[in-house]
């Protein structure tokens, strides 16, 4: 049988001597050359058909067809950009057995067509319904997939649109393929679009960076994130988007909680390097990650092969120093069983007598125990050693940056509490708020009640014209965190506990781009407007604003302890939102496209604005993962904790509601930024008596 290509054709369906298509005319042979024999796929832009290639023994291919108009939608024009890159990377790779190979590309009465050789087998995702994979098979798959990532990023494509689906076993051998670059399976299905953005990539399998930026060129790591996710699925069988419609990118953290079956130390410590939501922070080459893999299925036979010394030198390492006679036997055996050769013996004992000595002068007998371990890894472990050397310094210098960063901000911090607080001459301001109410309606659930309120406020001027005014919040006592009955809840959320917050002044809103730019002289800003919140800066550029206002005003500005700043957000209310049990698009700018201009919806009972959603706002504190131990006082918590984790409040435009909610904690590197982040300023303040 013949398949017809025309658009609305009634009968495509043609016997296998037609030349013309018996129902409309239309030549059947594509090009002189592909013979289609029927529709494998079809959506709104493109279909995809089975076809031979006549020129090569009707070898079988798949033909991908997109129809395209040339003063098309945006979507379109992208659709079409995305579908000649396709081609073009395909080009690059021929000739790698795991991608299949570009046969022809051409344009073709008003659509586009790209020829590939036909894969037969069954994706990942038909092989999950057989059962779920191991950790071994999950390792046979890693092994097989990265060389291929590693191959097309060093020839700068990157596939954007890996999973399951995208993934196929090949049933003449059994090797894995990557098919669907991205765009062919987005032919048949429409581009995703969010926020206003088209988006490459499907929903759930693509990394934050690529979903909330619109990034079109997305780096490796990009890759890595997804082929994250479709490890987790396989092992886990739960299909990811569900999971980031009701935690946003945060399921990522608690992976293993989902999956059933074991997973090894150090295969999960691989999973962690795909499954990083920044991507500064994951694996950055598929070669790190293969590294990564051999490493440790080295190390796992280099401690089972230790095991039956380790009780032995435990007891040695306690009763002899080294250079022993029985500790030379014992590491001339280990040298013969590892194939050395007469001459590597200097060379590998010249360094163990220099570590025993330095041992010997300056450390514990817990190091000298591990000491044959590393002679017997000496030979056959150096690569091992010396990635495991590399990780301490690392560790050692992040250590010493985390020690340096708490010294200053503690010193800053005693600064802080020893100013007494600023005497202001405050203003009055009405403002109107609304609290939402549930009421038994035959449609809907609530109505807004809206209530006009007053607040006392302190205006500082920046220059040029340029004010910024911050409202007086009374002191008070408050339960900070949220009940374990609470939607969306994380345990970082709790204990819940009374705090007594004295009185202080906050900013009526975020930071603006105009005030931010009259201070600082730049606008790092991605939705530019004089009135809309500063973003893309980072806690230290906060800080350093922060330092510059004190400077300039003689007073200490500062940003919000995390206490405070849910105490200013909740203003006397213990619901998840301060209008209530659920936020509404009236109420603030969340789960949209883009940040609005501070002020444009109602203020809470304080007579702040913008406190849910708009910008995430930076808080002072370093991370903790609870509240156990925290002060009660109001006061920034800056002992303990993880000072290279500083904390952000109050979600975001690109948000869903959970993350806006009162109690919400966000953790981030203080070097981090983004178009979500923003802050707003704290004074410690008293009215003029």
């Amino acid at each position: 049988m013949q398949y017809c290509l025309k658009l609305n054709c009634e009968k495509p369906e043609n016997g296998d001597g037609a030349e013309v298509c018996f129902s409309c005319g239309t030549r059947l042979l594509l090009r002189n050359r592909f013979r289609i024999l029927k529709p494998l796929g079809e959506g709104g832009l493109g279909k995809t058909y089975l076809a031979q290639d006549c020129d090569k023994m009707d070898e079988p291919c798949v033909v991908k067809q997109l129809k395209y108009e040339s003063h098309g939608t945006q979507a379109n024009k992208k659709v079409i950009e995305l579908f000649l890159r396709e081609a073009q990377q395909l080009y690059q790779m021929r000739g790698q057995a795991q991608i299949p190979d570009l046969m022809a590309y051409f344009e073709d009465e008003g659509y586009f067509y790209l020829v590939q050789e036909l894969i037969d087998g069954e994706d990942l995702s038909q092989e999950k319904e057989r059962g779920l994979f191991d950790e071994a098979k999950i390792r046979v798959l890693l092994a097989d997939v990265l060389p291929i990532l590693s191959f097309i990023h060093q020839r700068g494509v990157i596939h954007r649109d890996l999973k399951p689906a995208n993934i196929m076993r090949r049933r003449q051998d059994g090797k894995l393929m990557l098919i669907d670059f991205g765009v062919s399976r987005q032919l048949s299905q429409g581009l995703t679009r969010v926020g206003g953005i088209t988006i490459v990539g499907t929903p759930g399998y693509a990394p934050f960076e690529q979903m909330t930026e619109g990034q079109v060129d997305p780096g490796p790591a990009s890759d890595l994130y997804s082929l994250g996710v479709t490890c987790f699925e396989l092992m886990s069988g739960i299909v990811p988007y569900p999971l980031m419609l009701q935690e946003g990118y945060r399921w990522v953290e608690n992976w293993r909680q989902r999956v059933q079956q074991p997973v090894s130390a150090e295969l999960a410590g691989v999973m962690d390097g795909l499954l990083k939501m920044r991507s500064q922070e994951r694996f950055q080459t598929a070669d790190a990650v293969l590294g990564a893999l051999n490493a440790e299925a080295s190390l796992a036979a280099y401690r089972q092969h230790l095991a039956e010394y380790a009780q032995e030198y435990r007891k040695m390492a306690a009763a002899q120093w080294p250079l022993s006679s029985y500790l030379l036997e014992q590491l001339g055996r280990m040298r013969a069983a590892w194939g050395l050769q007469p001459e590597d013996v200097e060379r590998v004992e010249r360094p163990i007598r220099d570590r025993v000595e330095a041992a010997y002068q300056a450390r514990t007998a817990q190091e000298v125990e591990a000491l044959p371990q590393e002679a017997e890894g000496q030979q056959r472990q150096q690569e091992i050693r010396q990635a495991e050397e590399r990780r301490r310094r690392r560790e050692l210098e992040a250590e010493r940056q985390r020690v340096q960063v708490l010294q200053q901000e503690l010193e800053n911090q005693k600064k802080q509490q020893t100013n007494a607080p600023v005497a202001l001459s405050l203003q009055s301001f009405s403002f109107e708020t609304v609290r939402s109410e549930k009421k038994f309606l035959v449609f809907g659930e609530s109505v807004s009640k809206r209530v006009t309120r007053s607040a006392e406020f302190f205006r500082e001027d920046l220059g040029n014209g340029v004010t910024l005014d911050l409202v007086m919040i009374p002191g008070g006592t408050f339960v900070m965190g949220s009940p374990e009955s609470e939607a969306g809840r994380t345990s970082a959320e709790g204990p819940q506990r009374e705090v007594t917050v004295p009185a202080f002044a906050m900013g009526k809103y975020p930071v603006t781009q105009a005030q931010y730019e009259a201070l600082m002289g730049n606008n790092p800003s991605n939705f530019k407007g004089a009135n809309r919140p500063v973003e893309r800066v980072n806690w230290n550029e906060v800080v350093e604003f922060c330092q510059k206002l004190s400077s300039l005003a003689g007073k200490t500005y500062r940003l919000p302890s995390e206490a405070e700043w849910e105490y200013a957000c909740r203003a006397g209310t213990t619901t998840p939102y301060f209008f209530g049990q659920t936020l509404s698009k009236s109420q603030a700018n969340f789960s949209s496209a883009a940040t609005t201009e501070v002020g444009s919806f109602p203020a809470n009972d304080f007579g702040l604005y913008d406190m849910h959603g708009n910008v995430y706002e930076w808080c002072l504190d370093p991370w903790h993962e609870d509240y156990q131990g925290a002060p009660t006082d109001g006061s920034a918590w800056v002992t303990g904790g993880d000072s290279s984790r500083r904390i952000l409040r109050g979600g975001s435009w690109t948000d869903f509601p959970r993350y806006c909610r009162s109690a919400d904690r966000v953790r981030l590197d203080p070097g981090d930024r983004h178009s979500v982040f923003g802050f707003r300023l704290a004074l410690s303040a008293s009215r003029t008596s």
